[in-house]
Formats: structure tokens, sequence, C-alpha cells
């Protein structure tokens, strides 16, 4: 996801190339937090990518735990929650409180970059999810 996210981001109209939301959600936390985000930016890089894998990371658990035991649910389901958790996120808690702007006040193309990047995300939790059960189904000869 955020390799899609960075390359895309390279795509979008000049005036629409400020920070990607994981880094201005994680110097948001820093600022709220009362420590200030940090100083160097290697440090800066550091926190944005340790908040935002550990985001990806949990709401990733999640859907292992809340998608069907089905053969095909974790890959038909992926897309769904990709787009809710894009939407819960950026239409709903990140702006509700005040670690970053709602989407409504973002351009098209962003909103589409973004949307584009939850999908990517989407599919790789998806066939992970995929993966395990049909691991745990061989292991115990389930079917």
């Amino acid at each position: 996801m955020t390799m899609a996210m960075k390359r895309m981001h390279r795509e979008l109209p000049r005036g629409d190339r400020y920070p990607l939301p994981p880094r201005r959600v994680a110097m948001e936390l820093a600022e709220k937090s009362g420590l200030g985000p940090p100083r160097r930016e290697r440090d800066r890089k550091a926190l944005t990518i340790a908040t935002h894998y550990a985001f990806g990371t949990g709401m990733g658990a999640v859907y292992s735990m809340i998608v069907p035991q089905t053969r095909w649910a974790p890959i038909a389901a992926a897309l769904p929650f990709g787009l809710a958790v894009w939407a819960g996120s950026y239409l709903g808690w990140l702006p509700a409180v005040g670690l970053h702007p709602p989407a409504t006040q973002e351009s098209a193309p962003r909103n589409a970059l973004m949307i584009a990047s939850h999908f990517v995300w989407a599919g790789t939790i998806g066939a992970t999810v995929f993966a395990q059960q049909a691991a745990r189904q061989q292991v115990t000869g389930s079917r």
C-alpha cells in the first residue's frame, strides 16, 4: 500500500502533492501527545511508518477475525472492507478527533489515490487471510 501511495502521489497534479495522510496523521498525533513532531526527518519517517503499519496491521487482524470462514469470503469481502476502512477513517474518526481534515475537503485525485491505495491494502489482507485459512484447513484436514 505504501509503495502504491508513493507511486501514485508522484502522478498527482502539482498542487495535490502535499504530504500524504499517514505523515499528516503521525505528525498531528505527535503534536497532540505533547511531545511534538520529531526534529530529524528520518525520525519523522520512522514515526510515520510505524503508526501507519500499526494501524494497517491492526485492521488486518480485525478483518481476519470478522471475515466468514468460507472458501472465497476473504477475497470477496476484502475490497468492501478496504473501502469501509477508508471511509470510516477519512470521513469519520480522523476528522472527529482532529487528526486529518475530512475527505470532502480533499481533491478528487487525492481521494482516488487514497481509495486505490486502500484497495491494494485490502487485496493484500484478503489474499493473506485466504492463504492462512487454506493452510489451516490443510493442517486440520477440514474443508
